[in-house]
């Protein structure tokens, strides 16, 4: 395990955000088949995190029955759409922690699940996954070296829509300060820890990074914040954007945006990626999805029953459209009755396409 104690001088939000479309996630070491990963891992990877990504129209973790956590430096404004299971959510409100790039987002309606938050403080060393919805993996990158043109990684894509993870190492935990941006956990883009390493890129701000903890559950420990990624072959030019291994004798943008060379660049030939930590920020985290909901964050809630008699309960999942006046719910084989408790009339009753609507 390396120490990165070095500057970060590639802020999120000039290189995760710069992807506004949605796009193919993630870049890997040893794949650059369309298709990889772009479905929920299986085998020694099920269940580490996929089953709580929320990846369109930002992508976020869902980490409470009302909530996602995401990147504050995403900017997103009330009534920003989390389309997940089918379901279309609107976003009410958010709560960014101070010091961090982290944000919390109330959602009208409910989640059916939601990740637990690692809390321990064991990261450093862990086998993580990643997940995102950024660029995929573009044209080569060679240098040339002695006369021989050497692979050192591969530039940005161009967008396809698609949903990916991948794996990494959390090498380093850095402090407040360090990052400018809380705490953070640093990985970095290996050409030798197995062909699933991957490293994020524009469009993949908010996305999780999950650990196993000691009871063997996956559990949200990171929120991607940032990644180094701007090159350059001269110190003249725009560079380009580009996911490397090996970063010797290229250019990279100083605090005063000149094309240097970085002088760690041989001790750590690797490219970093940034997530903020989750576990400093844990307890706050959960205090503030504890607290009530403020009056304007009110909806109507849906709650069903397997009785006409009850007792109704809040039903597991479940969208509401202020606007519209409408409540969205998946159905399923069970035979259920609904009621909307803080509406004063039903005005709608619709079932298409597995899915029941209710209008107030």
């Amino acid at each position: 395990m390396r120490r990165l104690f070095r500057p970060l001088r590639f802020i999120v939000g000039l290189t995760l955000a710069l992807a506004g479309p949605p796009g193919q996630a993630l870049i890997f070491f040893g794949h650059d088949a369309p298709e990889h990963n772009t479905s929920a891992p299986v085998g020694v990877w099920a269940d580490s995190g996929w089953q709580y990504q929320v990846f369109f129209d930002f992508t976020a973790t869902i980490v409470g029955p009302e909530h996602v956590l995401t990147a504050a430096h995403l900017h997103l404004a009330p009534n920003s759409l989390a389309r997940f299971d089918g379901l279309v959510y609107r976003t009410l409100s958010s709560t960014n922690l101070p010091g961090t790039d982290l944000s919390l987002l109330r959602v009208a309606g409910r989640f059916a699940r939601w990740a637990p938050l690692f809390q321990g403080t064991h990261e450093a060393g862990q086998v993580a996954t990643l997940f995102g919805r950024g660029l995929p993996r573009g044209e080569p990158v060679r240098l040339d070296a002695n006369g021989v043109l050497e692979l050192r990684g591969w530039r940005w894509g161009a967008n396809d829509a698609r949903p990916r993870w991948g794996t990494n190492v959390v090498e380093d935990v850095l402090p407040p300060g360090v990052a400018h941006s809380g705490a953070v956990l640093a990985c970095l883009f290996d050409a030798d820890a197995g062909t699933d390493e991957a490293t994020v890129t524009g469009g993949d701000s908010g996305g999780g990074l999950f650990l196993r903890a000691p009871d063997g559950s996956w559990q949200l420990a990171g929120v991607a914040l940032a990644v180094q990624a701007q090159f350059n072959t001269e110190t003249t030019g725009d560079g380009f954007w580009a996911a490397l291994f090996d970063r010797r004798g290229f250019y990279e943008p100083d605090l005063q945006s000149q094309w240097v060379l970085d002088p760690t660049a041989d001790r750590q030939p690797e490219t970093a990626l940034y997530h903020t930590r989750v576990s400093t920020y844990a307890a706050t985290l959960t205090a503030l999805m504890a607290e009530p909901a403020p009056a304007t964050d009110s909806f109507p809630r849906l709650q069903s029953s397997d009785s006409l008699a009850g007792p109704f309960l809040e039903h597991a999942a479940y969208a509401v459209d202020s606007a519209a006046r409408e409540v969205t719910a998946k159905l399923h084989d069970d035979h259920r009755f609904f009621r909307l408790q803080g509406a004063p009339l039903i005005r709608l009753l619709a079932v298409e396409g597995g899915q029941i609507r209710l209008g107030f």
